[in-house]
């Protein structure tokens, strides 16, 4: 499925009955992808055997390792990618409720009832599919774009994502997350001069 066409689009249209996405109760995988390839119709490549992906357990090229932290404050809310080797943070402001996701993620803990990413985990999990890694790709005209990366059964899925959402994602199912060095040169902070 390419960048262009998010999972909530698709969901979207499976829920309000698009001809071509239903029935998914008890639908495998298979079926489902099937069906999203001919709804989408000619719109390209994004679904593949390996993706273009090469090793996933290694970072992508152009990509470093990162690790997520949260902080809230006066100033609002934000997550602060580490580069540990470096020592620079990207520091990437977000709202209250990707905020909340987040921290009880770092804490291993739940809300009381699913939070939006809970749902999406919920719903990955019923699909049989694995969260491979998260990306924060770049900075575009002051919004950073990030990618998600799913596997199933030798399949490999990309969308297009909020950074917030991505990290929140990986965070919940112990994905690693990658920032681009490029973005790290362009919006990287020192760790001592944050």
């Amino acid at each position: 499925i390419p960048k262009t066409v998010p999972l909530a689009l698709l969901l979207l249209g499976a829920a309000c009955g698009h001809p071509e996405l239903e029935p998914l109760d008890g639908a495998g995988f298979g079926v489902v992808a099937r069906r999203i390839e001919r709804a989408r119709g000619a719109l390209g490549p994004g679904l593949g055997a390996d993706g273009g992906d090469g090793d996933l357990a290694v970072a992508p090229e152009g990509y470093l390792l990162v690790t997520p932290l949260a902080r809230s404050g006066d100033f609002g809310h934000a997550v602060l990618l580490l580069e540990p080797e470096s020592q620079v943070i990207v520091p990437i402001f977000i709202a209250g409720t990707e905020a909340l996701s987040i921290q009880l993620r770092l804490a291993g803990e739940k809300f009381s009832r699913p939070l939006t990413h809970d749902l999406f985990d919920s719903f990955r999990s019923r699909l049989g599919v694995t969260m491979v890694r998260a990306q924060v790709d770049a900075l575009r005209e002051q919004v950073y774009v990030g990618t998600v990366v799913f596997s199933r059964g030798g399949q490999y899925l990309r969308l297009d994502a909020r950074p917030s959402d991505a990290i929140a994602l990986a965070i919940g199912n112990k994905a690693p997350i990658f920032v681009s060095r490029a973005l790290l040169d362009q919006a990287g902070v020192k760790r001592e001069d944050l």
